[in-house]
C-alpha cells in the first residue's frame, strides 16, 4: 500500500469529489514536483499531539479525481500529493476548529493557546510504491487559511509556503469538501 493511501486511512479523513483549477503547487521534493489537478478538504474530529478535538486537512494531488480515489481506497502510480492537517489548540486537552488565519508548521509541541499545522508530501512510482524511503515532512513555513467551508459544496482556499529541509513548495489552494470513510482494504494499484 502507497504511503498516500496509508496516510489517508490514519487521518481517517475525507468524503465528496471535485477538481480545482485555482490551486496551484510550485517547488519540487526530491526530484518530484506537484502539478495539481485536484484538491479536498475536510473537517474531522482527532487526537493529536496529546490534544482532542477538530482539525482541518486538506489535501492536494496531480490527479484530477482525488475525492474518489480516497472514498475507494485507490492507490494512483505516478502520482504526488501534499497533505495538510490544521489545528487550533485552545487548552492543554483540547483544540477548537480552525478559524481564518496562518498556522505555522509544528516541530515541537508548545503551550496552549497555539495554531499549527504539519504537511507531509509524497510521490509513487509505476507501482504505487512511495519513490522516498523516508517519510516526507515539512520542517518550516506555514499554511494560510484564507477561507473555510464546513460542508458539501463549500470551499476552503488558502496560501503554502513550506519548507522540507532545503526544499520549498509555495502556492495557493482552493479545495472543495470530501467526505469518505475510514478506509477498508486498499484497491489494486491504478
Amino acid at each position: 500500500m502507497s504511503s498516500r493511501v496509508a496516510l489517508a486511512i490514519v487521518l481517517a479523513l475525507i468524503t465528496g469529489c471535485t477538481s480545482t483549477a485555482a490551486t496551484t503547487v510550485d517547488g519540487k521534493i526530491g526530484g518530484h514536483g506537484l502539478a495539481a489537478k485536484s484538491a479536498v478538504f475536510v473537517t474531522k474530529q482527532v487526537t493529536t499531539l496529546g490534544l482532542t478535538g477538530t482539525a482541518d486537512f486538506v489535501m492536494i494531488s496531480d490527479t484530477p479525481a482525488l475525492c474518489t480515489e480516497l472514498q475507494n481506497n485507490i492507490p494512483i502510480r505516478n502520482s504526488a500529493m501534499l497533505t495538510m492537517m490544521m489545528v487550533k489548540a485552545v487548552s492543554e486537552t483540547s483544540f477548537d476548529a480552525p478559524t481564518v488565519g496562518v498556522y505555522p508548521i509544528a516541530l515541537a509541541v508548545a503551550v496552549p493557546p497555539f495554531q499549527v499545522s504539519t504537511a507531509i508530501f509524497d510521490a509513487t512510482d509505476a507501482s504505487c510504491a512511495s519513490v522516498y524511503t523516508e517519510v516526507q515532512e515539512a520542517t518550516g513555513g506555514n499554511v494560510e487559511l484564507t477561507a473555510l467551508g464546513a460542508n458539501a459544496g463549500e470551499k476552503t482556499t488558502g496560501k503554502i509556503d513550506l519548507l522540507f529541509g532545503g526544499e520549498r513548495l509555495v502556492g495557493e489552494f482552493e479545495a472543495t469538501f470530501c467526505e469518505v470513510g475510514t478506509g477498508g482494504a486498499a484497491a489494486d494499484c491504478q
